[in-house]
């Protein structure tokens, strides 16, 4: 044994038996404790039979994840062929299709509509009175 010169405690210089490390912890050590083999064997197969099971199932998870994916893709491909076959007969015709229609109404609303206009025009005064503030703390008018 021997102190610590910093903190002045006594201090164990040997080392310590499993049981003692074992009896610090809390553990009680059985000595008449006989090994098994049988037992290792029972814990395997029972892992084993775990990942098995274990691979089963995810599998099918998969399998199922990806039929479902692959009936809402051929959905989604069905719908945009329809759409690019009535876009390509609506173009052979010289008409517009429903999306060319849908693009010109919002870009008239947006030129007609008083309230974007106000709305605008409430972001360019904002915009003008924060460059305002901004030129006079540049030219120290205001302390």
């Amino acid at each position: 044994m021997y102190r610590d010169p910093e903190t002045g405690i006594e201090v164990e210089d040997r080392f310590y038996s499993f049981d003692e490390r074992a009896r610090g912890y809390g553990y009680r050590v059985n000595h008449y404790f006989i090994y098994d083999p049988r037992e290792s064997y029972k814990i395997a197969a029972g892992c084993v039979a775990f990942i098995i099971f274990g691979f089963i199932v995810h599998y099918n998870i998969a399998k199922m994840t990806f039929a479902k994916h692959m009936t809402t893709m051929n959905k989604f491909s069905q719908k945009l062929s329809e759409e690019e076959a009535e876009s390509n007969r609506v173009r052979m015709e010289g008409g517009k299709s429903k999306f060319q229609k849908s693009l010109e109404n919002r870009e008239t609303e947006e030129k007609t509509s008083p309230e974007l206009e106000e709305w605008i025009a409430g972001i360019k005064a904002r915009q003008r009175a924060v460059l305002q503030k901004h030129d006079a703390l540049k030219n120290g008018t205001q302390s």
